[in-house]
């Protein structure tokens, strides 16, 4: 089928929405734009949308559904995909609108406004359903904001109607095919009349004067046919009250009319003003569905990484669930190995302690038994100094007593005036502690040991 084409190969396209239309009605018109050998063709693989809009397979692929109630019926269905919906675009912009031998869009393009939109929907030959899709697609949607100008009008939604079998949901719209024509009839009418809000007609007063003197004459040849005057007169009375009743009314509806009119201007310059701002307002929103476009595509690569990151994540969390099992096991075994070395070192070191303890006790053993000993020589060492001492006072006591005996003889011998040199007691007595220890046997030194 010439209509599909690849992913690859087919131009992407932004779904393009109006304010106030839902957008079944829109989706509706684009299906409208495919003939009716491809429509067949190209819904047999979009199984979700005539899933939803209970339509079966069979029905399309022997086109026992009409093709116009087809199209109505998938119509709310179209973005449960949106390369359904791509394929639809694309198709109208290759294949263009159907209408060009009719009316030159690409012309009328230039100078688009709502009176030109209504200048070519009066036209009996122009189909409403090829403007909708012109105003939605040409240009990315540049002008759509017009279509809701073709909705505002009940002549253009019954002429939709008759040209698709699309019913817009609106209140006091009569479907009937009959007022379409009707409508069309009223619509080409050089001097369309003026009617109020509840669709009666608006008299000028030229005219509602000449409508009251010729109801006046029918009533009046009426009357001629009563016999009674007086009957005749009243009759002409109540006519009269009710002919000035009108004349009134037809004054208040021109007063009406008139401040209707300064209102409606004052609409209509609002409504430039807003539609404007729609303008705007839309070329703001095309913006930034490009900008949603493109951050679609981001959010796909985004996607595809966040799903690459989380597959890393599991191989990770499986790494980290090997290594903490290892691990476990690692810290088990360095448990058992470093409570195996503090024991060997434990014992080691009790082996020392107790080697190191008997040495320290038979250190301090030899150390109070040399004491003892040291003990017992300075006690014989302080007995033998007792006795040393007292031979040495003894000694003294001798030496003082030769000395004095020595003394006795010096005097003895001066008082006989001996001539001979008397000796110095040093030469007389010659000797030294040295001596007298030798000569006792005591040297007044410590022994050593």
């Amino acid at each position: 089928m010439a209509l599909r084409k690849t992913t690859k190969e087919a131009k992407k396209n932004a779904y393009i929405e109006v304010d106030g239309i839902e957008n079944k009605y829109l989706d509706a018109a684009l299906l409208h734009s495919v003939d009716e050998e491809k429509i067949y063709g190209i819904t047999l693989d979009e199984l979700k949308i005539l899933k939803k809009a209970g339509v079966t397979v069979a029905e399309v692929k022997k086109k026992t559904i009409d093709e116009v109630e087809l199209k109505n019926r998938i119509s709310p269905y179209i973005l449960e995909n949106y390369n359904f919906y791509n394929l639809l675009v694309n198709n109208w912009h290759e294949n263009g609108n159907p209408q060009t031998d009719v009316i030159n869009f690409e012309e009328i393009s230039e100078s688009l406004s709502p009176q030109v939109i209504n200048d070519i929907l009066d036209r009996e030959d122009v189909l409403v359903h090829t403007v909708i899709n012109f105003l939605r697609f040409y240009k990315n949607g540049e002008y759509k904001s017009l279509i809701s100008l073709i909705f505002s009008e009940e002549s253009n939604l019954l002429k939709l109607y008759e040209e698709t079998g699309i019913k817009v949901e609106r209140e006091n719209i009569n479907w009937d095919k009959k007022k379409l024509t009707e409508v069309n009839d009223l619509d080409n009418d050089s001097n369309p009349d003026k009617r109020d809000k509840t669709g009666d007609r608006i008299f000028s007063s030229k005219e509602a004067l000449t409508f009251a003197a010729g109801l006046i004459t029918d009533v009046a040849a009426e009357l001629s046919k009563f016999e009674e005057k007086d009957t005749i007169n009243e009759l002409y009375e109540v006519e009269k009250e009710t002919n000035e009743k009108l004349i009134n009314e037809n004054k208040e509806i021109s007063k009406e009319v008139k401040s209707k009119n300064t209102q409606i201007k004052s609409f209509e310059k609002e409504k430039q003003r807003n539609e404007k701002t729609i303008g705007k307002l839309n070329e703001k929103i095309d913006i930034q569905q490009k900008e949603i476009g493109k951050m679609g595509l981001q959010i796909g690569e985004y996607r595809v990484t966040i799903e690459n990151t989380e597959k890393n994540n599991q191989s990770l969390k499986s790494q980290i669930e090997t290594l903490n099992k290892d691990k476990k096991k690692n810290e088990e075994k360095i448990k058992k190995d470093i409570i195996q070395e503090n024991n060997l070192k434990s014992l080691k070191m009790q082996v020392n302690f107790d080697e190191k303890t008997k040495g320290y006790e038979q250190k301090i053993y030899d150390l109070e038994k040399r004491i003892k000993e040291l003990e017992e020589y300075n006690s014989n060492l302080s007995e033998s100094l007792e006795n040393n001492i007292f031979e040495l006072n003894k000694v003294k006591s001798d030496f003082f007593e030769l000395e004095e005996e020595n003394m006795k003889i010096k005097e003895k011998l001066n008082s006989k005036e001996m001539s001979v040199v008397e000796p110095s007691v040093d030469e007389e007595i010659d000797f030294s502690e040295e001596d007298l220890g030798a000569f006792i046997g005591f040297d007044n030194k410590p022994t050593q040991n």
